[in-house]
């Protein structure tokens, strides 16, 4: 949900996952990547 949101807001490469990470805390990291595009000559 959270990479689809981002792909709505004109981020169409936007990916976002889960590291891993100790749950004892009771929080849980996201992170999100955001890719570009670019003109390849190939």
């Amino acid at each position: 949900m959270i990479a689809y949101y981002c792909q709505l807001s004109s981020h169409p490469s936007a990916a976002a996952y889960i590291p891993p990470q100790d749950l004892s805390s009771n929080k849980v990291q996201i992170n999100i990547a955001f890719g570009t595009f670019r003109k390849s000559n190939h």
